[in-house]
């Protein structure tokens, strides 16, 4: 199905996902297609030491129905559970948020899976529907950001979780970090949750919770954040000035 009505849509492939806006310059463009057949007889990046992983993020409202969208709504529903588990939310946004999830919930008819309209009222809580194909020992690295949720289609995932007071932020490709970091990471005091998402289960993880994907076996998956963050306190105007000024400064 992919290959036949995809195949010849553009991906990025990369060590990790969105690998050049944290600094690795591992990656390469290519089509899907090629992807699946390097995938399929083991060349290329899914040959490596640490393989590379697939991963396209489709900006909601903008980029997830267009023609190269790897989420069309008739073939990616939210599912209901996830509507109605996020609509819990609402009155837990900040102040100014709560236009995100209004409605959210949508109608109770049995056919919310197929209905458009219900099916953009509910990604438009969303931020970014996210795309993910990997090989064995791909995946991501570990990173937190707003509560998001994760569906498996095909295949497995190890899951490495951090709460919030020990969370981290990391751009080593995955099989790298667990074969070489986390042993001393635990060490330091990083104590670490863990557990196996199988095929069909969907993960929720909490706001600032960090997490490490790390794929047991060929994998599909879809995930997607909150748009609105539910913790964490907007940083400041004042600190993205900071950011441009001269290196030293007088006092």
């Amino acid at each position: 199905h992919l290959r036949k009505d995809h195949g010849d849509l553009p991906i990025h492939v990369s060590d990790i996902p969105y690998n050049e806006k944290f600094g690795s310059l591992n990656g390469v463009d290519e089509s899907l297609e090629k992807y699946i057949d390097e995938m399929v007889n083991k060349k290329g990046p899914t040959n490596l030491e640490h393989p590379w992983y697939a991963f396209k993020g489709h900006p909601v409202p903008r980029k997830d129905t267009e023609y190269e969208s790897l989420v069309p709504i008739e073939d990616m529903p939210i599912p209901r559970v996830i509507a109605d588990t996020f609509e819990r939310y609402r009155r837990r946004a900040p102040k100014g948020s709560k236009s995100l999830f209004e409605g959210l919930l949508g109608s109770s008819n049995t056919d919310d899976q197929t209905n458009e309209d219900v099916q953009r009222e509910y990604r438009s809580a969303f931020v970014n529907m996210q795309w993910a194909l990997g090989t064995m020992g791909s995946g991501a690295p570990v990173h937190f950001h707003n509560v998001a949720w994760n569906q498996l289609f095909y295949g497995r995932k190890h899951w490495y979780i951090l709460p919030p007071r020990t969370t981290l932020m990391g751009k080593k490709q995955v099989l790298d970090w667990v074969e070489n970091d986390i042993e001393t990471l635990e060490k330091e005091g990083f104590h670490m949750l863990e557990c196996t998402q199988q095929q069909g289960d969907i993960l929720i993880i909490p706001e600032m919770w960090g997490h490490a994907v790390l794929n047991t076996q060929d994998s599909i998956a879809v995930a997607s954040e909150l748009a609105a963050n539910l913790y964490r306190i907007p940083v400041p105007k004042v600190y993205k000035d900071l950011t441009n000024l001269p290196e030293k400064q007088p006092i």
